[in-house]
């Protein structure tokens, strides 16, 4: 039991620290860079 109960809390904190990690990036508005996600055109406005 104490085997499945440190695995499991193993497990989320892995969850947790993976979430927190994106939270920052978010915050930092490096997000979409660090997944290398492009925004579509319709977002880039005009730059002619």
């Amino acid at each position: 039991v104490e085997v499945f109960l440190a695995r499991r809390n193993f497990i989320s904190t892995e969850y947790d620290q993976t979430l927190a990690a994106y939270r920052v990036l978010n915050a930092m508005g490096m997000l979409t860079y660090a997944l290398r996600i492009e925004h579509p055109e319709e977002w880039q406005g005009e730059n002619k």
